[in-house]
């Protein structure tokens, strides 16, 4: 399963989603160019955050809302 990681402080400060972009090179609002993230990948950077900003949501789900 993959999975898009949502950078919270960017959210809710700016009122949009704010994905990371593939391989970690910033981040962006739209979906289509969000990263999809290995749930390894995903749970270990979302781990490894140390500011704890950072949630994971499964590809599928996101595009099922």
């Amino acid at each position: 399963m993959k999975y898009y990681l949502i950078d919270l402080e960017r959210s809710i400060s700016l009122g949009r989603i704010h994905y990371w972009k593939p391989n970690k090179q910033g981040y962006t609002i739209y979906i289509i160019d969000a990263g999809q993230y290995t749930q390894e990948e995903a749970k270990r950077l979302v781990m490894d955050d140390i500011d704890k900003i950072t949630v994971c949501i499964s590809v599928e789900k996101a595009n099922s809302l």
